[in-house]
């Protein structure tokens, strides 16, 4: 979910002048509970606290049939729930429903039974006893006007002045489907299926889940919007958004199967105008997103949007409810498909699942169809919010459990949650590897929930990766580090004093691997990768006097969510006593390069690595070619370099060392 999240009108200007006017408002519309961050104290609000009763039935079905209009929160409906018994016996079913309703009545496999409606709760006395396994249909007629007024109202109705439409349309995460309609509002318990059946005025559409069945004609100029999803969803999810709307529909192929994009907008002569491109990139979206996350996973019915004045968008299954459209939030809410929808977080701490990575399929979006230097520049804007306060954890921490504007904390859930996805994808350095690690979480977790652990799991299995550090640093622990660096060129070591200074007490080191960057004397430069382990690390490695070290820069390419410090030459640093036996030493001493000097045929052998990597250069660091080596033995014709001393540069998977050449 995103919405209106204000940033200078120095930062906008400077966007709209690198990203040529990508869109000005793609800064500002995020996921719509996170704006509460922006002006909001931390208040939080009731537990909602239920009895575990509401754990003896397994929710399968729900039929949701309500009436509405566009002019005021006030409904009446009805609530079919099937469901499941998963203990031994069951006597008593809780369903949530807010206490500003009335009920009418109640049914239990079509028998009147008895109920209680207090503290936001429907309290049915079964007729009869009911045992494991058994099947039971529930129904609740009710009807009135749900509170509303705050932001986490659960239905709302608003005017949007800038194309003067009137709209009630639902809201329901976290905890606030019980506002408009009865259910359970667990995580871990999703509906099968589920109908959603609007009656409104005849002059009036009604967008939900899934696809659109029927609209049935009734007496009194009503007519009913019949919507079926049969793919399985969150109880917040389940959604209505009703208004004078025109429809706009476009479709996307993906490998070959054409999938829906249905648009519910305010018949307003302007809106198709201002936003047809937009909602028509859409289906670039899509394409793109199915093939790094999977195929979209509700293929079978339609992905769409409806309109309602709000700020940002809420990520609904199938048809998100949106107040406007732009590139970053259109990539958000389609992104929520696959991560909150499909598969949705298991708990209201692990909200990441949902927002972390809805937030980088906003960068992935920006980096596949715009570029990677607007992509870039869009995630500096966010690790630079991320830096503006020392402390926070992405996972929220119990005693937040609750509050939901720590859920949707936007500096903490949404930015540092799509940063440290970002982090993982370097760390994995691979993004063959990365995407596949992606769509096996999806496929693993599809039509269910996970926790950030679940997540771990698999990034660990795919990857071949220890991620405990990392998730213990960045996902449960706080702050994050300030790199300093003090280097010095000295015969042929190159010598780096790298510091880290953490910026809260309660994480007070990062094991993440950290670049440099090391640029030679000619304009060439080259990259090694370091892992430190404490506060302060001095590093030593070859590097030839040959080619002289210039400067040093820490993390080159932006990959780390982290601060810079000073990084400058210090004449002083030489080996300690006793000397550092360094990585790139270390490599050297596990190859053996001969003949040097080398008349024809170089050759290169290694016992202990299967793969490397050499590189030819001059002595001013130009690339004369590439050799991969699949074998511990490599042989390299060398008839075609002039006489004259070379530099040699291998890598392979542990790191990467020079070694000088001379040629006959």
């Amino acid at each position: 979910m995103k919405t209106n999240v204000g940033v200078s009108l120095t930062l906008l200007i400077l966007l709209i002048c690198i990203v040529n006017k990508v869109n000005a408002q793609d800064s500002q519309a995020t996921c719509s509970h996170a704006k509460r961050f922006s002006f909001e104290s931390n208040t939080g609000y009731a537990n909602n606290a239920r009895s575990n009763e509401n754990d003896n039935y397994d929710v399968t079905f729900y039929f949701v049939d309500i009436q509405a209009d566009n002019l005021s929160v006030s409904i009446n409906a009805n609530v079919e729930m099937k469901a499941r018994v998963v203990t031994p016996t069951l006597s008593t079913v809780l369903v949530d429903l807010s206490g500003y309703l009335i009920v009418d009545s109640v049914l239990i496999n079509n028998v009147r039974s008895e109920f209680t409606h207090e503290d936001d709760q429907v309290r049915i006395t079964t007729p009869s006893e009911l045992t494991e396994g058994e099947f039971f249909t529930s129904k609740i007629y009710y009807r009135g006007t749900p509170e509303t007024g705050g932001f986490f109202s659960g239905i709302s109705n608003g005017f949007s002045q800038t194309f003067g439409a009137q709209a009630t349309w639902t809201l329901s995460e976290p905890l606030n489907a019980k506002d408009w309609f009865a259910c359970k509002q667990v995580l871990t318990d999703k509906a099968d299926s589920a109908y959603i059946f609007v009656t409104v005025p005849d002059h009036l559409k009604a967008g939900s889940n899934g696809l659109l069945t029927n609209i049935t004609e009734l007496p009194d100029n009503k007519h009913r919007f019949e919507w079926k999803t049969r793919y399985p969803i969150a109880y917040y999810l389940i959604s209505l958004a009703i208004a004078d709307y025109q429809e706009y529909n476009v479709t996307a192929t993906v490998n070959d199967k054409e999938i829906l994009v249905q648009n519910f907008l305010y018949d307003h002569p302007n809106v198709l105008p201002s936003f047809k491109n937009d909602l028509d990139e859409v289906t670039d979206m899509l394409v793109y997103f199915s093939e790094a996350y999977g195929m979209y996973p509700f293929a079978d019915e339609k992905y769409g949007h409806a309109m309602a004045p709000f700020g940002g968008g809420m990520e609904h299954q199938t048809m998100s409810t949106m107040g406007t459209f732009n590139f970053t939030l259109d990539a958000h809410e389609l992104g929520h498909q696959w991560f909150g929808d499909n598969v949705t977080c298991a708990t209201w701490q692990d909200i990441w699942i949902n927002e972390g990575f809805a937030r980088y399929s906003e960068y992935l979006a920006l980096e596949h169809l715009r570029s990677e230097t607007v992509a870039k520049f869009w995630m500096s804007e966010n690790y630079s919010n991320v830096v503006s306060l020392p402390t926070g954890s992405v996972y929220v921490p119990v005693e937040s459990a609750t509050n939901e504007n720590r859920i949707f904390d936007f500096r903490l859930t949404y930015n540092k949650g799509g940063a440290l996805v970002h982090m993982i994808r370097n760390i994995v350095d691979n993004d063959p590897v990365f995407f596949n690690m992606l769509r096996t979480f999806q496929e693993t977790y599809k039509d269910s929930v996970a926790t950030g652990d679940d997540f771990k799991r698999v990034l660990e299995e795919t990857s071949q990766i220890d991620f405990d550090a990392f998730f213990n640093e960045w996902y449960y622990g706080e702050g994050y580090p300030t790199y300093s660096a003090r280097w010095n060129h000295d015969s042929d070591t190159l010598y780096v004093n790298l510091t880290q200074t953490a910026s809260s007490n309660a994480t007070p080191f990062f094991h993440n691997p950290v670049d440099l960057r090391v640029n030679f004397e000619g304009g060439s430069s080259q990259i090694i990768r370091f892992y430190p382990d404490e506060d302060t690390t001095l590093h030593a490695m070859y590097m030839t006097d040959e080619l002289p070290v210039t400067g040093l820069s820490i993390d080159p390419n932006s990959w780390l969510l982290k601060k810079i410090g000073l990084v400058d030459r210090d004449h002083s640093l030489k080996a300690p006593s006793p000397p550092i036996t360094s990585l790139e030493e270390t490599l050297r001493n596990k190859f053996m390069i001969y003949p040097n000097p080398v008349d024809e045929t170089l050759r290169i052998e290694t016992a202990d690595s299967n793969f490397f990597r050499v590189e030819m250069m001059d002595i001013h660091g130009k690339l004369l070619g590439t050799h991969e080596a699949q074998k511990s033995l490599s042989e390299i014709n060398t008839s075609s370099l002039p006489a004259g001393l070379f530099l040699i540069r291998i890598t392979t998977e542990s790191g990467s060392f020079f070694k000088k050449m001379v040629k006959k």
